[in-house]
């Protein structure tokens, strides 16, 4: 008879259905101790044995009762569920390593992106503060670099150079909106001024013959912006055009006050008279003095 079987605890043959841990801690730092108790010897034990007889009977024992009662081969599926048990541990302890190893490489790294995002902020100042500031639904590139920034602790030479520009456009922008003001009346022509080309853009609709060629002009003058929309071509960018415009419309494109021109024309240089010409030409001008002797 099973030693199972004579301390009551069922009828043979008997089977392991799982394998717990079982541990008790009083407090944090404490040792940690079996939170259970043999049924068979009464001894504490941190691995309970679940143990099904054959008349439905369940109990728990340690692997040492197991093994003083008739070893691993009277009880059907001890082995496996000690093998399972000894695989849960080993995957534990790994687990555990990996995961100390990474938290001490994750130190390592969040140290030196700190140290990288110092050195960027000391070297860019200014750019740092403005990436800083950027709110989340703000420009969409500038928001990808403070991420940059935030993730590497700096940026790319290219990335860099593309960043300060794009800040310095956005504060010329905003400076735009401040000081740009409406200038003339509707329906009205302004004075001649000169104006400065920031920004041309051409566009041919080849659909009927002959092919119409349409311009698109942003001017400035001063802290003011112009937009002109037409057939003539003022210049090309960079370039300035002195002309008199009429004014077709006040408008405002995102925040930023805008004068819609219209109908621009040129003054032209008077063309020299023929008598003027005459004139101004030298002595013998246009003559054959080879037939008077004068040469």
């Amino acid at each position: 008879m099973h030693p199972f079987e004579k301390a009551g605890l069922g009828v043979a043959p008997f089977r392991c259905v799982g394998v717990y841990k079982n541990a008790y801690q009083a407090c944090p730092g404490a040792p940690i101790q079996p939170g259970g108790s043999c049924d068979f010897c009464g001894t504490g034990i941190m691995y309970e044995y679940k143990i099904l007889s054959s008349d439905g009977k369940g109990f728990k024992v340690g692997c040492d009762c197991v093994m003083r009662t008739g070893g691993e081969g009277a009880v059907a599926g001890m082995r496996t569920e000690r093998l399972k048990m000894e695989r849960d541990v080993r995957r534990a302890r790994r687990d555990a390593k990996y995961a100390e190893r990474r938290a001490t490489h994750e130190q390592g790294r969040i140290a030196a992106l700190e140290g990288r995002r110092a050195a960027f902020v000391a070297a860019e100042p200014a750019l740092a503060a403005a990436l800083e500031a950027l709110p989340d639904n703000g420009n969409e590139f500038l928001v990808k670099m403070r991420d940059a920034v935030r993730h590497w602790g700096s940026l790319t030479e290219g990335q860099l150079k593309a960043a300060k520009s794009c800040v310095a456009r956005d504060a010329s922008r905003e400076a735009e909106k401040a000081n740009s003001v409406h200038v003339g009346t509707v329906g009205k022509r302004l004075p001649e001024a000169e104006y400065s080309i920031v920004r041309h853009t051409e566009r041919i609709d080849d659909r009927y013959w002959p092919a119409r060629t349409s311009h698109w002009f942003l001017l400035k003058q001063g802290d003011n912006v112009f937009v002109y929309r037409g057939s003539s071509n003022l210049g090309a960018e960079g370039e300035t055009v002195r002309a008199v415009f009429g004014v077709k419309d006040h408008t405002e494109y995102q925040g930023t006050r805008q004068t819609v021109l219209q109908r621009p024309t040129f003054r032209k240089e008077p063309e020299p008279k023929a008598d003027d010409v005459k004139r101004a030409a030298p002595y013998g001008a246009g003559r054959d003095l080879s037939m008077t002797g004068e040469c």
